[in-house]
């Protein structure tokens, strides 16, 4: 079942960039480039689609067999979450979603900087795809009294129950479809669960069905250096 969802998701943006392309070589045939520029922006939200989809099923299996290696360095956090944003600017421009970035102090952590980012942008795309039309979406950072670094990822979606969490922490995949009858694998949540493990971390909820969800990274103070 998990390889037949994974060939509809892969199948879906392929088919939609083949489509486009068509589209841009019609228009500049006809000497419309204004209007085949303008589709530029729907080819790169496909290709993050597809890498975001490989990438999941890289870090997913690197995962389940042990072999998920940690690199850890200095990183300053703001800027990789501004990245992570920019990342999925095109989706949440598309769904008119308002997204708010807080970060009360200019943090630096030691951590991956590739397993962060990947698991703000699967929390992100989460949000995204679980938030209405003209919805919000906020990231927050901050350091707690106990040195812990927290990363809130809060949405004013569906919201989620316990029951579903519990799923994710055992490490199954749980779809629904998105606001506007976005697909996925499901993968997404169940994977950063077990990103932050690697990282010395964990996630947790708090969720009210139809008021939204936070999502919050907990990061060990061994892994943050304040600037």
């Amino acid at each position: 079942h998990l390889m037949a969802v994974i060939g509809h998701e892969l199948r879906g943006p392929m088919l939609s960039i083949q489509n486009i392309g068509d589209t841009i070589s019609y228009l500049l045939q006809n000497g419309q480039v204004t209007q085949a520029a303008s589709l530029g922006g729907h080819i790169r939200h496909r290709v993050f689609s597809i890498r975001m989809l490989l990438d999941n099923l890289l870090y997913w299996g690197l995962s389940q067999a042990g072999k998920q290696e940690v690199f850890r360095e200095q990183v300053p956090l703001r800027p990789i979450l501004i990245e992570s944003f920019e990342l999925v600017e095109f989706w949440i421009t598309s769904k008119h979603i308002n997204l708010t970035i807080f970060c009360t102090a200019e943090l630096n952590l030691y951590t991956d900087r590739n397993i962060l980012r990947m698991v703000l942008l699967n929390l992100l795309t989460n949000a995204i795809k679980f938030t209405h039309e003209g919805g919000t979406i906020t990231l927050t950072a901050s350091q707690c009294p106990n040195q812990n670094c927290l990363i809130e990822v809060s949405d004013s979606g569906n919201g989620m129950d316990a029951t579903s969490f519990s799923r994710i922490q055992a490490g199954s995949f749980r779809t629904t479809p998105g606001t506007h009858g976005e697909k996925g694998t499901g993968m997404g949540l169940a994977l950063c669960y077990k990103l932050l493990e690697s990282l010395g971390g964990r996630l947790s909820l708090h969720s009210e069905p139809d008021k939204g969800c936070t999502f919050t990274i907990h990061l060990p103070p061994d892994g943050l250096r304040a600037s």
